[in-house]
């Protein structure tokens, strides 16, 4: 984004091409003091090398451009088409930028005159721009009337750079070829837009000679960080700023031939010599890509393998408690977990932020799964220091939605009838086709059940009331109802807890009381609503007054909608003091990031207690994940008749 004092200066020199203007004649034309125009050059300079256009400066003499008809015609359509205002974002975008380009002399004062907007405003807009820093490591020093600047880890700086190049719109169109194929047309002209288009080939050219020479081709989300942050070395690397080999510490790092074959790529491809500390910075940067044939790649971060094998069995274990089945052989999602994690945990702990482009599927398809995983972040970030990123836990999630589609899921039941066999064949029917996952092996009587008992039999279903049996039973209705429908889920759960040899330790209702049920509130915001969630469970002691704060930092990272109009809004830090649920429906649905609810569980859990966690993951998944069970809740009439369809 340019800046209007920026877009008024180059409309003047646009008009006056052919002629040089002096900075005390630029101040004059615009009304702005000398200081402000030097400032204002400096953005006009970046802007002129980002759109190819020819901007000579001479000490003495002034500023002008020089333009061929094509570069003219660009860029007064592209002057005629600028905005006079900016939004909150793209203000809070402008400030972000100017500041991490390192541009000086800038005040409170002097982004208000820029933006044409109040200092009380531009003030609001800091604040946001210095707690997005935050979140990059990154500390903004203000000081009142005075010039303000940045103070952060040089990595901290590359990470935010290609953050905030992402969030900037993309033109319509790009100019020129011979990107690469993974860079899709949108990613290729922001790309452009913040970089000269040489470059941006430049880079694609030496890893494309990487993959030539390892035989290892990038999958396209890694070849579009890998484009993205090269490019960001580069243009901090241009402007004398380099990466030591002291500033890594303390990192693992091991040079292998794979980490020299990109460097000499790279320095093919652009004609330059990385020193020392940028060869490693590269080399990590290459251990958090990912690759189309991972049997092929051996360089691992080796600080991250034994971490990577660790995370797996915790994850493994996680859940297999939740779900009640068993992940302990599968071994695709131990292999495909600790490779991943492998790569994860560098990304997340050095700040190289990947794109997934199966984000929004995942939260559409596989929202239950999706949160299950972020309740996994407090643990995770015990062991890398960092909660991974929604992109990396929607990866996470689609390895872990894989698994539950291969895992054995079938109960083997029997169904003992009251009268003929025909209409016990028909009710074995009824029941398979609504109970996924349930076979019916086959229909006795009464009496001929003791002769055809068999103790591979997981469940024995029965429409005799009091049916005496060796193994579980649960008794049915021949019309299969939808209470019976509901009362055969939980026992097929009950079978997949028994196979794990585990008993049901913890039940949903212990965890919500009558004080914590508000029903048939009037629609808020999301933010209300969480407040009011927080209020009740403070009251009864169930948390501290920090976890309002905890809660929506954690809705922040991404929405906690998982679907059926229901969300699990919750928080990851050490902020509970009891376990506790507060539900809260509403008259009408309320938009919660990825989609309308108007049922909402605030769950006051503690992350770090892991199997009381996915015990209570288990079962809560076990009723809000019953349609029936959620339109039976909807039209409950009291918070008792809440509470027993809890039960």
């Amino acid at each position: 984004m340019l800046s209007n004092r920026a877009g008024q200066i180059i409309q003047l020199l646009l008009l006056n091409q052919g002629s040089f203007l002096t900075v005390k004649m630029l101040s004059t034309m615009l009304g702005l003091s000398e200081r402000t125009v030097n400032t204002c050059l400096k953005e006009v300079a970046c802007f002129c090398e980002t759109e190819g256009i020819t901007y000579i400066s001479r000490r003495g003499i002034g500023i002008r451009l020089e333009l061929t008809r094509k570069t003219e015609e660009r860029l007064t359509g592209y002057i005629r088409q600028k905005p006079l205002f900016y939004n909150e974002q793209e203000r809070k975008n402008y400030i972000c930028r100017v500041l991490l380009e390192g541009w000086e002399n800038y005040t409170a004062a002097l982004f208000a005159e820029e933006l044409y907007v109040s200092r009380q405003t531009v003030e609001a807009d800091l604040a946001l721009a210095k707690e997005w820093f935050s979140h990059y490591g990154i500390c903004m020093n203000q000081k009142s009337r005075y010039c303000m600047g940045l103070t952060g880890p040089e990595t901290a700086w590359r990470s935010a750079l290609v953050a905030l190049f992402r969030q900037e719109e993309p033109s319509e169109s790009i100019a020129g070829d011979g990107y690469d194929y993974r860079l899709s047309k949108e990613t290729a002209s922001w790309l452009f837009q913040n970089d000269k288009m040489t470059l941006v080939k430049e880079i694609c050219q030496g890893l494309r000679l990487f993959e030539t020479k390892t035989h290892l081709i990038f999958v396209d989300y890694s070849f579009v960080m890998m484009v993205e942050y090269l490019l960001v070395q580069r243009k901090r690397m241009e402007k004398g700023i380099w990466i030591s080999k002291e500033d890594l510490e303390p990192m693992w790092w091991d040079e292998d031939e794979s980490w020299n074959a990109l460097t000499e790529s790279m320095e093919f491809a652009g004609q330059i010599r990385y020193p020392s500390g940028e060869r490693i910075y590269m080399g990590l940067l290459l251990c958090g890509a990912e690759f189309q044939r991972e049997e092929f790649w051996h360089c691992e971060h080796r600080g991250s393998i034994k971490q990577a094998a660790e995370l797996c069995h915790y994850i493994v274990s996680y859940i297999s408690g939740i779900t009640g089945l068993s992940f302990y052989g599968d071994r695709l999602l131990a292999e495909g977990l600790e490779s991943f994690l492998c790569k994860c945990m560098v990304r997340t702990r050095y700040g190289f932020a990947v794109l997934n482009p199966f984000l929004e599927e995942v939260k559409t398809n596989y929202g239950v799964i999706f949160n299950t995983c972020f309740g996994m972040g407090s643990h995770i970030r015990s062991v890398i220091g960092k909660i991974p990123s929604e992109h990396e836990i929607a990866f996470l999630a689609l390895l872990v939605g894989g698994a539950l589609i291969r895992v054995e899921k079938e109960v083997n039941a029997v169904l003992v009838g009251a009268g003929s066999l025909l209409l016990a064949e028909v009710t074995a029917r009824k029941i398979e086709k609504r109970v996924h996952g349930l076979r019916i092996l086959a229909v006795f009587s009464r009496d001929s059940l003791k002769t055809g008992y068999n103790p591979s039999w997981d469940l024995v279903i029965t429409n005799i009331p009091g049916l005496p049996c060796r193994q579980p039973s649960v008794y049915v209705t021949p019309i299969v109802s939808e209470q019976d429908v509901m009362r055969l889920q939980k026992a097929c759960s009950q079978v997949y807890t028994r196979r794990l040899g585990k008993t049901e330790q913890v039940s949903l209702h212990n965890y919500i009381r009558p004080d914590c049920i508000l029903l048939d509130m009037e629609a808020e915001t999301k933010e209300k609503l969480i407040q009011t969630g927080c209020r009740v469970l403070e009251r009864l002691g169930c948390v501290t007054p920090y976890y309002y704060q905890e809660v929506l930092n954690r809705e922040a990272i991404s929405s906690t909608e998982i679907g059926n109009g229901v969300a699990i809004p919750h928080g990851i830090e050490n902020h509970v003091l009891v376990p506790a649920v507060c539900m809260i429906r509403l008259k009408k649905k309320i938009n919660w990031g990825n989609g309308p609810v108007d049922m909402i569980f605030l769950l006051a859990l503690n992350f770090n207690d892991g199997e009381i966690t996915r015990q209570f993951f288990r079962i809560f998944y076990e009723k809000v994940g019953i349609e029936q069970t959620l339109e039976q809740i909807r039209a409950a009439e009291t918070k008792e008749e809440v509470l027993e369809l809890l039960r």
